[in-house]
């Protein structure tokens, strides 16, 4: 059977079912999605379940997801997904041109294409900036551009979270925007609207109107996006346990289901705390220990042609220097050319023209080599 009919099929049959399931899962409320033409959706990203989300609130129109490189190394499981729903494969920690591609050939075939802007989950419940190209591609496609967004997703399944919290959660169109409409628009001003529109701030929302996102173990695994204690300074030391954050100093504090932390000092919420982070991170104030940063358990790859997986080395992955290091294999930062995660335990990057992933067991904390290397980025950019 052609492929096109297999998918159309699959989501006719299928979507209606996801909606259901969403439903249930995430007590979620869609507003009607009714685009009539092939169309590029462009979505905020705040849970791994997205794609199923998203297409649950379109049950009447078949589109074709970007998904991650990662998806594609998965044997059986890739050959089903691929000829049950067809994802595109963009490589996060690369330029994403093939993807880019790939999706301009789908809309010019009639079919309507979705990609969550961000790039990436949110960690924090604020949305960050589509990535680069959006706006130009966004014009290219000659489709409409549809924004949409979803409300109440980061504080229903946080990205390190253990289980989805029972709260609220909403997915609806923002915008529509016409072949005609974008063309009187430059990239730069289409990516700002699609960043306008898909924009969305968990906690400012809760603080205007506050929703209980019941379930427990609220603190599981929260060591995976948290990784500096506000009380010794030190890195690796915080550790979510039932609905607590502790530190081997003594400090700890515990999550509530309105997303908030009691007692509420030195931070109300996630978001306050990740600010502050990251402020010291790139400002060097912390303690700083030799190696800089060390993490057991890792496993570096790499991926070669047609998503080929080459094991190069399995131990402790390390930052010092402004080096990158994975056992016996060292990457300097400064010739790193992009870096994402994946999940929360998956760190892709590409160093001279090869693409690697280091991947560790859940709980490790990724974010903190991320950020430096983008912090080298900016430095040598200046």
């Amino acid at each position: 059977m052609d492929s096109r009919k297999v998918h159309l099929t699959i989501w006719k049959y299928g979507a209606p079912v996801v909606r259901w399931l969403m439903q249930h899962m995430f007590k979620i409320e869609y507003e009607p999605f009714t685009p009539d033409t092939p169309s590029l959706i462009i979505s905020n990203h705040v849970t791994s379940w997205d794609p199923l989300l998203l297409a649950g609130g379109a049950p009447n129109h078949q589109m074709y997801f970007v998904a991650s490189e990662h998806l594609f190394r998965k044997g059986i499981i890739t050959k089903v997904l691929s000829f049950l729903v067809g994802p595109i494969a963009r490589k996060k920690g690369s330029t994403g041109a093939d993807a880019a591609m790939s999706c301009l050939r789908h809309i010019r075939n009639g079919h309507s294409v979705c990609i969550f802007g961000e790039g990436e989950v949110t960690w924090n419940g604020d949305s960050m900036p589509a990535f680069a190209g959006t706006g130009t591609l966004a014009r290219a496609s000659g489709a409409n551009l549809v924004t949409y967004r979803f409300e109440g997703g980061h504080l229903t399944r946080p990205r390190w979270a253990k289980s989805i919290r029972r709260g609220k959660m909403k997915g609806h169109i923002v915008n529509v925007y016409t072949p005609e409409m974008l063309k009187a628009m430059t990239p730069d001003d289409i990516a700002a609207a699609i960043n306008r529109d898909i924009h969305e701030d968990a906690y400012a929302r809760q603080a205007e109107n506050p929703v209980a996102y019941k379930g427990t173990h609220l603190a599981d695994r929260i060591e995976a996006a948290l990784y500096l204690c506000p009380k010794c300074k030190k890195i690796g030391t915080l550790k979510g346990k039932g609905n607590k954050i502790t530190c081997t100093c003594g400090y700890h504090t515990s999550c509530t289901e309105y997303g908030t932390f009691l007692p509420p000092y030195p931070f109300q919420h996630f978001k306050e705390w990740d600010q502050w982070q990251y402020e010291q991170l790139m400002k060097g104030d912390f303690i700083q220990e030799c190696p800089l940063f060390l993490d057991q358990g890792a496993s570096l790859i790499e991926i070669g042609d047609q998503h080929r997986i080459i094991p190069l080395a399995s131990g402790e992955m390390s930052l010092d220097n402004q080096v990158l290091t994975c056992v016996s294999y060292h990457f300097p930062l400064e010739e790193i050319t992009h870096m994402a995660i994946v999940q929360t335990n998956i760190l892709l990057f590409q160093h001279n023209d090869k693409y690697y992933e280091i991947r560790t067991k859940v709980g490790v904390n990724l974010r903190k080599y991320l950020i430096l290397w983008n912090k080298t980025v900016q430095e040598n950019k200046a």
